[in-house]
């Protein structure tokens, strides 16, 4: 099968190779890879900067949607022909040095990683779907919220952003975005949001507080940098920050009295280990998300940019600028 190969840790030396295939062994799922989405994650990944770290060779890629084609023993909640959604990790000690590599043609899945994917959700929907939406929905349940709360997203044009955005409103939550260009803030807007900040703003803060009412209930930060102290300092009492990740570059330093002064909590979300150390939590909360996808509260986006295999560089590049709101998903069918 045709499968892109990581040899270095840089984007531009990957290549589209045949590689060997194998059949899946106990629980473990053999899918025909329809669509890989292709995210700042990704890049992070490739480039040995994240928390799984493979070892070269390896074939990257860390979501997908497919077709099952067989399945390992043990295997009984999918079946030849049931169309998935998967995560592309080995979950487990083997974590830090393992990727199933959602950029190839086929894939083998330990069958932890896939959930079906719902009848009516588009392949557009579904490709993008689960680490984004995933991510968000934990922290905004991590972070406790309730109808009627503020809740502000960091990073609002981004794709945990927005999908923060959806769920908050379909929480119940007013839902502040602060994004850093037009562009992000009008699909902010378009995604629910009830208002808009510039985060590049020389006033962000007395802008955020003024929108808030007096301070915010829930932040939801995937950016890090400056970024996360302001949002802290505008907590009201009791208020809540969720640490998704620092897309920003900078990991920030809070100080300790803030908590204290405003009875504050920071909660760090970490998805991947939430899955390893609760699987059954995490099973629940999947079907808890879907299920508001399937009820029509919760709509994700569907537009994107698909590249072909060959295009891995390309794609990775375009991924790791995070200039752009545009989704972008790599087609195996496709050179």
């Amino acid at each position: 099968m045709r499968a892109v190969v990581a040899r270095t840790r840089d984007p531009h030396t990957f290549a589209v190779e045949e590689v060997d295939e194998r059949e899946p062994g106990p629980h473990e799922v053999a899918v025909s890879v329809t669509l890989a989405g292709v995210s700042f994650g990704d890049v992070l990944i490739a480039t040995g900067r994240y928390q799984i770290v493979p070892e070269p060779p390896f074939v990257p890629g860390s979501e997908g949607i497919g077709v099952v084609t067989s399945v390992g023993p043990g295997v009984t909640s999918v079946a030849p022909g049931d169309k998935v959604m998967f995560y592309g990790f080995v979950p487990g000690p083997l974590r830090r040095r393992s990727t199933v590599g959602t950029f190839a043609e086929r894939a083998i899945v330990p069958c932890a990683n896939l959930v079906r994917q719902p009848a009516g959700m588009s392949d557009a929907a579904a490709v993008l779907f689960r680490t984004s939406f995933e991510t968000a929905f934990h922290a905004l349940t991590l972070g406790r919220v309730e109808p009627g709360e503020t809740v502000l997203v960091l990073g609002a044009g981004g794709a945990i952003g927005g999908a923060a955005v959806r769920l908050g409103k379909a929480l119940g939550a007013k839902v502040i975005a602060s994004a850093s260009t037009a562009a992000k803030r009008e699909a902010a807007l378009a995604a629910g949001a009830d208002h808009v900040v510039d985060s590049r703003s020389l006033r962000w803060r007395e802008e955020v507080e003024a929108l808030a009412g007096g301070g915010l209930d829930v932040v939801v930060d995937p950016v890090g940098g400056e970024a996360t102290e302001l949002a802290v300092r505008s907590l009201r009492f009791g208020g809540r920050c969720l640490v998704v990740g620092f897309a920003a570059g900078t990991v920030p330093r809070i100080p300790a009295n803030l908590l204290i002064m405003k009875a504050a909590s920071l909660v760090g979300v970490n998805l991947l280990r939430f899955n390893e150390e609760f699987p059954d939590r995490a099973r629940a909360m999947v079907e808890e998300l879907l299920v508001l996808v399937e009820q029509g509260r919760v709509s994700p986006p569907t537009a994107y940019e698909e590249f072909g295999l060959g295009d891995v560089a390309e794609v990775l590049t375009r991924a790791g600028e995070r200039g752009a709101n545009t989704r972008l998903v790599i087609n195996p069918s496709l050179p």
